[in-house]
């Protein structure tokens, strides 16, 4: 029969072995949550936290990649044109103009392999200097055109180059700064 302490907490069945029982559930239930947190952890030694470190140095269709990882035994370059190199910091010259996904792979001491990517933006060059003070830059420039005849008024020759900031025109006319031939130049750009 309860007693009227256990009728009054509204647990009729409650008795000291009950409670003892219902503690050593909990005690067993925590011990064994306990050792399986603590076997399904364990320290992986094998990953490494090295990084892939290289720059790039674009001069026209020629960049030269200079790889700073350290740690490695080898290394893979992908240049994203489909052509790759095994050589630690090698220089590589493009076919085309266009942007190029450039992969580092590097197989570190300890086997493992890491990698790092970057966008390469490869454009034309010119070889045009506008603040040398000569015209002889202009020498190399093979796109020329020339105005035959009467109606191409005082133009003789006209010459343009261009890289990815500038578009670059020669004009060759006759006259003299006497005579201060004046013309108006107009560009459609769009």
């Amino acid at each position: 029969m309860p007693t009227k302490r256990q009728i009054a907490s509204g647990y009729p069945n409650l008795t000291r072995q009950n409670v003892m029982k219902k503690i050593q559930y909990i005690i067993l239930y925590s011990f064994l949550m306990l050792a399986i947190s603590i076997s399904s952890c364990k320290k992986n030694n094998d990953v490494d936290t090295k990084d892939v470190d290289f720059s790039v140095n674009a001069n026209g269709y020629l960049v030269t990649y200079t790889n700073a990882t350290t740690d490695a035994k080898s290394y893979k370059w992908d240049f994203g044109d489909g052509t790759t190199s095994t050589d630690v910091s090698p220089s590589h010259t493009y076919k085309t103009k266009g942007k190029f996904v450039v992969t580092l792979y590097a197989t570190l001491t300890s086997g493992n392999v890491i990698q790092g990517s970057t966008i390469v933006n490869v454009s034309k060059t010119s070889p045009i200097k506008l603040d040398d003070n000569t015209l002889a830059d202009w020498d190399t420039i093979t796109h020329t055109v020339v105005l035959p005849g009467p109606k191409a008024g005082v133009f003789q020759k006209a010459k343009f180059d261009y890289d990815s900031q500038n578009i670059y025109i020669y004009l060759e006319f006759k006259g003299s700064v006497a005579v201060g031939n004046i013309f108006d130049f107009y560009l459609d750009t769009d």
